[in-house]
């Protein structure tokens, strides 16, 4: 009898153990996929030279954890057992806020002391990109549309990416600019793209001292002098090496995967490993030349890259960002393939020196990419030098 009752509680233990087991089964993908996401996001805010899919997964991370929120959420209603599941959501949700809460959601203090606006733009080289038969007309639109963009904002500041020698002195004569330009390989051609630090000729800043300098491996930024009075801004344009990068090159090399080719997916990957090294490289490089300022420093330009890697993580330390200081939403300046929303382009300002009034975006098709604005003021100097 005892016998009998001991198999029965056994087989009764084994049966509710496999129960227990089937239904955490179907919900193995979602953690595993919590898991993966939650790895990647501490890896890679402290990893400059990331590989590949952490480099990639970095770029889309936002829309990584709405899926994984939609994941869990989905499960959590479906399911007979909800709590793991809403667990799960909970967590996911916590972690995104601690991500994204304050970044999302800034701040306007009351302006004090001297004022810059300063903006940046990646201009996608003013019409240089049409095709030759409406070259001509489409660089005509370009230069009207921005040009219209600046007089409206009057920046004193402005950074512009992707732009010859030739397209920037077409605009500087229709705006009456003072500008240094250097093109991204230092080549001096005034027809291959490149970047600018420019003033406004009404604002009352003045490009003092100016240098066209190199970051690794074989790229070039601006660094200019301001001066306004008594007071004085270092101001930096860089363009960090891009990624090259599209949703269709991910299908055609998922396309060759289906029939048993791997070479293209494997070069995609080799190459973004390596441009995130080399912005992992350029970053570095550029913290070293601003620790060692004592003017109060603003960096502004195309990043090519969004906030959750490494690299904005290090420039964050050591500076702030405008548009997480005083503005509202996500900030995409730049639609991937016209859909997928990046925010890629930055206002960087020393902590100690600046306070963010106001950020915004313009954004009126003149290029692929939103202008950047943000109102700053200095602090008083005998307070910025403490």
């Amino acid at each position: 009898m005892s016998r009998e009752r001991s198999q029965t509680e056994l087989g009764f233990r084994v049966g509710l153990t496999g129960s227990r087991l089937g239904s955490l089964l179907p919900r193995v993908p979602g953690l595993l996929l919590l898991s993966v996401l939650l790895a990647g996001t501490f890896w890679g805010r402290r990893d400059l030279s990331p590989p590949a899919p952490l480099a990639g997964l970095l770029l889309v991370l936002p829309l990584a954890y709405g899926l994984v929120l939609a994941w869990f959420l989905l499960e959590s209603l479906l399911a007979r057992r909800r709590l793991l599941p809403a667990a799960c959501f909970a967590c996911t949700l916590l972690v995104a806020l601690m991500l994204w809460g304050g970044a999302w959601a800034g701040y306007s203090p009351v302006p004090t002391g001297t004022g810059i606006r300063v903006m940046t733009w990646n201009v996608a080289r003013l019409g240089e990109y049409a095709s030759y038969g409406r070259k001509e007309q489409a660089q005509e639109e370009a230069l009207e549309c921005v040009a219209g963009v600046f007089q409206q904002e009057t920046p004193d500041a402005l950074a512009l990416m992707e732009i010859s020698s030739l397209r920037l002195d077409a605009l500087s004569r229709r705006l009456g600019l003072d500008c240094v330009q250097t093109d991204y390989f230092g080549t001096h051609s005034s027809s291959a793209g490149g970047l600018a630090a420019c003033v406004s000729g009404s604002g009352g800043w003045k490009i003092t001292r100016s240098k066209p300098l190199p970051l690794p491996p074989d790229w070039h930024y601006v660094f200019t002098e301001l001066q306004k009075g008594e007071r004085r801004v270092n101001f930096l344009a860089v363009h960090f090496k891009p990624f090259g990068l599209s949703v269709g090159d991910l299908k055609e090399g998922m396309a060759e995967l289906s029939h048993g080719r791997w070479a293209r997916l494997l070069s995609l990957a080799a190459g973004l490993e390596r441009t995130a090294k080399s912005q992992g490289q350029q970053v570095q490089e550029l913290l070293e030349i601003i620790d060692s300022f004592q003017d109060p420093t603003v960096i502004a330009g195309d990043f090519n890259g969004t906030r959750d890697g490494a690299v904005h993580v290090s420039l964050r330390r050591q500076m702030r960002d405008a548009w997480e200081s005083a503005a509202w939403g996500a900030g995409a300046t730049r639609y991937l393939d016209g859909w997928l929303p990046l925010r890629v382009d930055y206002i960087y300002v020393s902590r100690q020196h600046f306070l963010v009034n106001s950020a915004r975006l313009r954004d009126e098709g003149c290029s692929d990419h939103k202008a950047v604005l943000a109102d700053l003021s200095l602090c008083p100097a005998e307070q910025s030098s403490h």
